[in-house]
Formats: structure tokens, sequence, C-alpha cells
């Protein structure tokens, strides 16, 4: 009885070092695998815009409340699409791959949506099939004491012609 105890015991000792064995070996071949499939989430371009960054999306100078850089998209040519919120206003700018302003787009790199707006709540930007693009803005209108979210599409070409608008 008590040899069977013992060869039980045994047996489940080995049972545990070899499973122990399994998974070192196990978690080591899957350490491998993943960082063989690692992926490399690159580094600043010193290109762009001579040191990799930008030097700020603010074209004109304000003392007034903007938020720059709110929608940010890169097109198919490397160039970069900025959509901020200026005051009361939504501007789109594009630059280059260098990180130079794209003065051919809509003559001076700089679109200023039409509608001006108060209370812009959220801005972004949506790419077409061809570099086009869709630049959206949700803003709160209030009407005395009731209120209502509004949203605003446009649909802008690669020159910075508006297409069409919502």
């Amino acid at each position: 009885m008590i040899e069977q105890t013992n060869d039980r015991s045994r047996n489940l000792g080995k049972m545990c070092i070899s499973r122990l064995w399994y998974n070192i070996i196990f978690i080591s071949q899957l350490l491998i695998y993943a960082s063989t499939f690692a992926t490399n989430l690159g580094s600043f371009d010193p290109s762009f815009s001579h040191d990799g960054s930008s030097d700020g999306w603010d074209i004109q100078s304000s003392n007034s409340n903007n938020i720059m850089g709110a929608g940010i998209k890169v097109d198919s040519q490397g160039r970069v699409i900025a959509a901020s919120i200026l005051d009361t206003s939504v501007r789109v700018l594009r630059y280059l791959a260098d990180g130079s302003l794209d003065v051919n787009f809509d003559t001076d790199g700089l679109l200023e949506l039409p509608k001006p707006i108060n209370g812009v709540i959220d801005v972004g930007i949506s790419m077409g099939s061809s570099d086009d693009f869709f630049v959206s803005y949700s803003f709160e209108f209030c009407a005395g004491n009731a209120c209502d979210l509004d949203v605003v599409v446009y649909h802008v070409d690669t020159t910075g012609l508006i297409l069409s608008s919502t």
C-alpha cells in the first residue's frame, strides 16, 4: 500500500515536471514565433518638415480658441490633409510629403469651409477613391432652450474645390 502510494506520488511528480517543461517549451516557442512577426512601427521621417514633425497646423496666428489638427489623413501621394477649427470656422490644410504647405491646394494650401458655425464638437476626414476627401463636423445649434446636434459634410476634390455639401 505504501509502495503504491509512493509510485503514484512519483508518477504525479513526473507528470508535473514534464508538464512544466512542456509549458516552458511552449512559451519559448510562442515568444520566438511572435517576435518573428513583430511589426516595426517605424520612426519619424526626418525629410518631413526637416525634423519629422510638423511645425504646427496654425498658419495664421490667433488668440482665440482653436483646435489644430482635429482630423488628419494622408493621401496616396503622401500629402497630409489636416482639418482644424479656428474661431467659428473649419479649415483644411494640405501639406506635401516633405512637410511644406501645398500651395496648389485652394491656391494657398488653406481651404476655409464656407459655413461659419459656433460650438464645433468634432471634425473628421475620410478619404475618397481618388485622393478626394470628405470633411465632416458636428456642432450644437440652439434656439431658445432647444438644442440640436447638426452634422455638415463637404466633399472636396484634389484641388480644394468643394464638390458638394450637406
